[in-house]
């Protein structure tokens, strides 16, 4: 006959002849990194948006002085659809102040979901060198805006 238990796997703490449990605070751990990151995954499929919009300024001269009241800047705005349904995206200039946007205010986003789109906004009587500038974008019924800076000679 074949001796039973001469090799077997067992941790110290088993050979000492203490008790086995399952749930130990190291896999409660695990658990928990685990249930986390699968959480941060699904609300990242979930909570999407329609519209993603980028803007930069033309680095190239910070603003044109175009008469004694008026400067205007240029902007880089990248507007990319996620939402099929939808392909008009109007844009409007929001600020502290006398703006007025230049260029096409209406992108249409039916043929390609993702366009760059020069544009140049002018302000008149802008008080201070540096204001906040708000564009706004609509696509179907969701809003989106975004903030950037509107500069001018300092008086």
């Amino acid at each position: 006959a074949k001796p039973v238990g001469l090799v077997r796997f067992a941790s110290e703490s088993e050979l000492a002849g203490k008790t086995y449990t399952f749930l130990r605070m190291r896999l409660l751990g695990y658990g928990l990194v685990m249930l986390t990151a699968l959480g941060v995954v699904v609300y990242g499929f979930t909570d999407t948006v329609d519209l993603l919009v980028e803007i930069r300024r033309d680095r190239n001269s910070l603003f044109m002085q175009m008469d004694e009241t008026t400067a205007c800047n240029y902007y880089q705005l990248k507007v990319e659809s996620f939402n099929s349904k939808e392909n008009l995206v109007n844009i409007q200039v929001l600020g502290a102040g006398k703006f007025e946007l230049f260029g096409h205010s209406v992108i249409d986003l039916s043929v390609d979901n993702s366009t760059w789109r020069s544009l140049r906004v002018c302000g008149t009587d802008i008080k201070q060198r540096r204001t906040k500038l708000l564009f706004e974008f609509t696509l179907g019924d969701q809003i989106t805006l975004k903030e950037t800076t509107f500069l001018i000679k300092a008086r």
